[in-house]
């Protein structure tokens, strides 16, 4: 999160929960693989100022909005470099259903949905962030305020 305080408030900001976690040797690919993309990824021909955390099943990238935005065409980018991985690792980021707890519990709603109760009183991510001041201030909500609230016993 630290990397993403000197980005505007407003800056664009995604969150990927991983299907499972990745191991040490693909934790480091992914890293790899990342850090390549941001230092060449552009918008238009222009660079964008972009960093990433990737923490366990967790990942976050940013663009920070005070320098150029992305586009369409720049985002989907994003996606076919995880979309690509996942493949190769037999992993999903594009599933929105995982939900991760502040306290590393990571279940899906519909496939642990008997085991949801394990989360009541936890935080998890709020996978509908999308900027970088909500990010850093309130990436975690009470599980019963979330969209799978309501499931929880």
């Amino acid at each position: 999160i630290m990397m993403f305080n000197h980005f505007a408030a407003d800056s664009k900001t995604w969150i990927f929960v991983c299907s499972k976690d990745l191991t040490q040797a693909q934790n480091k690919e992914l890293q790899n693989e990342l850090d390549a993309f941001v230092v060449q990824w552009q918008a238009h021909g222009k660079s964008l100022e972009a960093a990433f955390e990737l923490k366990g099943r967790l990942l976050v990238v940013c663009v920070n909005a005070a320098s150029e935005p992305a586009s369409g065409c720049s985002i989907d980018k994003l996606y076919l470099i995880l979309n690509t991985y996942s493949s190769k690792h037999q992993v999903d980021f594009m599933d929105r259903k995982w939900l991760l707890a502040e306290n590393g519990t990571c279940l899906h709603a519909q496939r642990d949905a008997e085991h949801l109760a394990q989360l009541k009183g936890q935080k998890i991510i709020d996978l509908s962030v999308n900027q970088c001041e909500s990010w850093i201030n309130q990436g975690y909500i009470p599980v019963e305020d979330s969209w799978v609230g309501n499931k929880i016993k």
